[in-house]
Formats: structure tokens, sequence, C-alpha cells
């Protein structure tokens, strides 16, 4: 610890019996061994000299090693016995005369003085102001001198402060925490959170009477509850109890009336058409009225068909649909009820086209000239041309040519035996007769020989003529191939220029987002199975189809085309629908669906019959998937393939 001057020694030595040992401080100067305690290698502190070797040791150090050694009072250095010290005051001034550092020379301070004015240093307020004290406020707070002003007056949780609202004077953590909880001069911020923010306490309730944001209850009686700020416009505009005049009949009441039970009754109260056509503003009265002209009113057929359909359709059902309507058959020009004519007279029209039993590519044959095309038609099954000399081959009319090809030698062998066969029957027959001319020339005179010469010169030149005849029938087979084979490659290049072969159909749909957010249902522009098939349109719900959209939904439907009499019927196939990848070709989607025929009769003009559905084609979250190889939706566009397969 730090000394003190001389007269203050004895009390500070009194205020601090604990402290033992020599003075531990930091020296300007190394001290004199004869300054230094031989026990703690410290400058004594109140020195005393011994008198058997003359060795200084502090008071405090000496009573130490008495109590250690309480068995023999030897001296600590020489151990002798006779072992006695006295004070050495020269000692102890050279020792507060010695020259120190400051204790708190690490933490800045820079003063340097006698071991005597240590004490003044470290103690007086006007000292170090780096020792560590106590607040004066009594907080318990130990902290450097330096700190001690700015803490007692800003930082101490005893120091006494006003309240800067109602002046009153209290220790700070008082005014901050107890008082605050009650000052009714302290500002609040309203506690409906209006725009009012620093209400003194004491004033709340009357704010509380003006606030804009306070509930309070409806004056009309409506029981409603509400913020003031809502009450007029309320009162004026929404309260069901507020008296008001029906804008359409002009009659007082309760809004609440009027917008209910009276709406319900209202013969001024202007409603849309039942039958949903343009008229929207019609008085209730006039509802009946407007029906009797409606275009949208289903009215029955004038024809007494018992058909119900739209007066604005009532025309064009009579032209068109009415069964009892009198129509022309538009291929005999018989006319008859249209359910006569499109059912049993259809059945027996001859007149009506009809395709050919052998499938063959000519088409709208009238019934009448069915039997001879038959007679013509290139896939007719028929004999082979060389059946008379011997093939019992049935074969297509149109695969003659190929059948002579391939069975040339047969046929040629066929021809050289029935030739031979020719002949040797002639042969015979010419020799039976020359040999009875001949024997008739025995008896007959010479005029007879120039007969039977020019017989058998006859004879000669019909051989020649065969001969000829079979070798040009020999040359001519060989020579048929070749047409027929350029025939068929011709044939074949007409079907493919000419579009008979069912090929996939891309459909597009444009603007999804839109389609599914309204929830309508998007037809697609009609397109052929293949040259002359089907006519089809696709049918897309972006929203899906009875499954609360969650899935798109995909429907084809038939539609009345040019080439249905040409047709089967009713159709037989399926199709295939595949959602397009748009960033790569190899990863489409191909979806999973049903092929449906609804009606047994061909479709009629302005009809469409479902063929193919899948109410679940695709669900929404694999639609909008997207990876780094494929996307099905882009520039919120779809795009559909169809496929007919039979």
């Amino acid at each position: 610890m730090a000394g003190e001057p001389n007269k203050d020694e004895t009390a500070r030595e009194l205020a601090a019996p604990s402290e033992a040992g020599g003075y531990d401080y930091q020296f300007v100067e190394t001290p004199s061994d004869m300054l230094v305690c031989k026990i703690c290698q410290y400058p004594s502190r109140e020195p005393h000299l011994s008198a058997c070797c003359g060795h200084t040791f502090c008071k405090s150090c000496l009573e130490g090693a008495k109590k250690a050694t309480i068995i023999t009072d030897a001296c600590p250095m020489c151990r002798s016995e006779e072992f006695f010290t006295i004070a050495n005051k020269q000692v102890n001034r050279a020792v507060r005369s010695l020259r120190l550092f400051c204790t708190n020379k690490e933490l800045g301070c820079g003063w340097q003085g006698e071991v005597n004015d240590i004490f003044n240093h470290l103690q007086n307020n006007s000292g170090c102001k780096f020792e560590k004290v106590t607040c004066s406020n009594k907080c318990g707070k130990s902290l450097q001198r330096q700190h001690l002003a700015a803490h007692v007056e800003d930082e101490c949780c005893l120091r006494t402060i006003k309240c800067q609202y109602c002046y009153i004077s209290g220790e700070y953590q008082f005014i901050e925490d107890e008082h605050t909880e009650k000052c009714p001069k302290f500002p609040l911020p309203c506690p409906n959170e209006c725009e009012a923010c620093k209400i003194p306490r004491e004033d709340i309730d009357e704010h509380r009477k003006m606030c804009p944001l306070e509930e309070v209850m409806c004056s009309n009686g409506c029981g409603v509850i509400l913020q003031r700020q809502h009450l007029i416009d309320h009162v004026q505009m929404h309260c069901p109890c507020r008296k008001v005049n029906c804008q359409h009949c002009l009659i007082t009441g309760e809004s609440q009336f009027i917008d209910g039970e009276h709406k319900e009754q209202c013969p001024k109260l202007p409603l849309p058409c039942p039958n949903k056509c343009e008229a929207s503003n019609i008085p209730r009265e006039d509802i009946d009225a407007h029906r009797k002209m409606c275009p949208l009113e289903e009215v029955t057929c004038s024809n007494e068909c018992g058909i119900a359909v739209q007066r604005q359709c009532l025309p064009t059902h009579i032209a068109t649909q009415c069964p009892c309507h009198e129509i022309e058959c538009k291929y005999c020009h018989v006319a008859d009820e249209r359910q006569l004519i499109e059912g049993e007279h259809k059945e027996k029209c001859p007149k009506f086209p009809l395709s050919c039993p052998n499938q063959c590519n000519i088409d709208y044959i009238p019934r009448d000239q069915l039997e001879e095309h038959v007679k013509i038609c290139p896939l007719e099954l028929v004999q082979c041309e060389y059946h008379a000399v011997g093939c019992q081959v049935k074969l297509v009319r149109k695969d003659q040519d190929s059948h002579n090809k391939e069975k040339m030698a047969d046929h040629l062998s066929f021809t050289k035996q029935q030739l031979h066969l020719t002949h040797q029957t002639h042969t015979k027959d010419y020799t039976a007769l020359a040999a009875g001319c001949k024997k008739a020339l025995v008896n007959m005179d010479a005029k007879f020989q120039a007969m039977i010469n020019d017989i058998a010169s006859d004879v000669q030149k019909k051989i020649t003529e065969l001969e000829s005849k079979l070798q040009h029938q020999v040359e001519q087979m060989m020579l048929d191939p070749k047409i027929f084979w350029l025939n068929t490659i011709n044939y074949k290049a007409a079907s493919l220029s000419s579009g008979d072969r069912a090929a996939p159909v891309t459909i597009k749909m444009l603007d999804y987002a839109q389609k599914r957010k309204d929830k309508v249902d998007w037809y697609s522009d009609y397109f052929f199975t293949d040259h002359k098939g089907y006519k089809i349109c696709v049918n897309i719900y972006a929203a899906g189809y009875l499954s609360c959209d969650t899935h798109l939904s995909v429907y084809l439907y038939n539609m009345k085309g040019p080439h249905d009499v040409q047709l089967r019927w009713p159709p037989r196939g399926r199709f295939e629908v595949t959602l397009l990848n748009q960033i790569n070709c190899g990863e489409h989607y191909l979806g999973t669906g049903l092929f449906q025929f609804d009606g047994q009769k061909r479709v009629s003009d302005g009809e469409r019959q479902l063929m193919w559905y899948s109410h679940q084609f695709i669900t929404n979250e694999e639609l909008h998937e997207i990876t780094a190889t494929h996307q099905y939706l882009k520039d919120d566009s779809i795009f559909l393939q169809v496929v007919y397969k039979q």
C-alpha cells in the first residue's frame, strides 16, 4: 500500500493492521541492500536492526517469523539464540525518502514521488485520477477517479434528478421506475393507436371521448360497434336500420327491409332476362311480357315434332333439323319428311353415294351403279385371264399383271401345251382327211389332186399363223410386267402426294393463364384425321373439368365432314394425344384417355359428338414444372399433337 506523511503514519498503519512485509512498489532507482528486509526482500516497513548480525527486518516480518518458529526465538538469519532488535529510524527515514512510480503507472499515470507522498497521491480527491474509488452516492460501484464526476452526474442510479414532465425531484431509479408509472404528466400514446402520441396520462380519458379510433355503438340502435371515424359513414350509408327510399318504386323503409324482403317483391326492380339474353334491365312486372318475345325462350316446333328449341333457333331447326319438315333428297330429289328422307329413304335411294365394297379409291358411287363398278373394280376377286389355258388361280383384278409376271413360265407352259394339243388334234384330223383324200384320189381324176394340194397348203398356213400368234403373245407377256410396275409406282406417288396417309396434327392454345383464371373451355379450329377422314376439333379446359382446378382436361369432338358418307360408322380406332415438350423434342407427354362414341347416327350440321376424352389429362403441377430437359408451358402457350390410328 501507499505511504503517508510522518504525522499520519501511525493512523494509517492502525487503519490497515492486516498489511505485512515491506513496500512492494516500483521504484525509480533500485533500493540499497541496507534498506531491504532480509525476509520479504522489499524496502523495510518499520525497520528493526538485529543486534546479533546487524541485518534489517520489517516489524511485521519479524512478528511473522516468531509465529512460525514458536519453539525458539533464534535470529532468522544467523540463528543466534541471543536475538533481539531495535527500531532503526535512520533506515526508516531513508526508505520513506525513496522515489517511486504511482501504482497506476500501467494504467497511464506518470506521477513520481517519495514513499511519504504516495498515500496523499492515491487518496486525495485531487490525487491520482487512475485510482479506483467508490461512488459517493453509495451505489456501490467502483471506478477510476477520473470517471467519478461523470458517473455521479449522469450514470449513478442513486443520483438526484427532476421528472421532466411534473418536475418532482428524487433518486434516478425512483423517478425512472416507480414515478414514471404514475406520473400524471407522463406522455402516453393513444390506446386506440390514433395519430395523437403524446397525451398526458391525466388527459387520456378526455381524449378517448373524441378519439376517431375509439369504438362506439351505432346511434340507430342496430347494435353494431365500430370506430368513431366510421360512425357517420355507417349511419348514413351502411346501417341496416337507417331510413332509405327504394330507388325503383320510391317506397320508404329501413335499409334491411328495402334491401331484403322488399327487394324480393319490388315490381320495378330491374332484372336480367331469365334466358340470359342481351336484355338486362327488365322490371320484374314486365318479365312475362318479355319472355313472349325473347329470342332465347324455348318454344315448341310449329311442325308438331315435339322438340323444344330457342325462339331464335326455330327457323334453323325447321329448315335443317326438324324431323317432320319436308325436304328434298339431294341425290334423287324425292321430297318427303326429313325423318323419312334421312332414314328409310336413305337406305333405298338409288342415287345415294356408297363406297366400293372392295374399298378401292373410287368415291361417291351411286347405289344403282355399284354392280357395274364391281365389274371393273381393280380390287374385285376374279379368275386368272389364262383360265382358258389351265390356270386356276383366283386374285384381285389389279394383281393380274403381277400374277402374269410371277407365273409367266406356267402360263407359257399351259399355252404351249394347249397349242400342242390343238396342233395334234388338227394334225390328226388333217392326216385322216389326207388319207381319205389319197384313197379317194386313187379312184378319182387328177383334178382332185390340185384340191388336195390346196388343202395341204391351207393347213400349213394355219399352222404358221398359230405359231406367229403364240410368239406375239409371249412377247406381250414379257412387256406387260414392266407396264404394271410403272402404273403401280405412279399410283403410289399419286397416293402419297394426295395426303391419304394419316399424319400428326399440332394444336396451339394461347393465353393459358387467362383461360384458366376465367375457367372457360376453348375449342380449336377443325382438322381431318387424314386426307379424307373424320372432321375433328379439340376442346381444352385449362381449369379442369370436374377436377377442382387440379388438372388440365382434353376432349376430341367429331363434326360433320365432307367425306362422312365414305367413312366407317360408327368409327373404330384410337387417338393418341401428346403434350409437346417445347425445349426437347425427345421427352413429350403422352396423355391417357378413352375412345368414346356417343351416338349411332352421323353428326349433323352444327353438332358435335364426343369421340375421345381425358378429364385428368395432366396435373397443373406437372404442366408448370420446368427442368433442364422439359417445359410444357412456355410463353403462356401449350402445344397438343393429335394422331388417329385405325
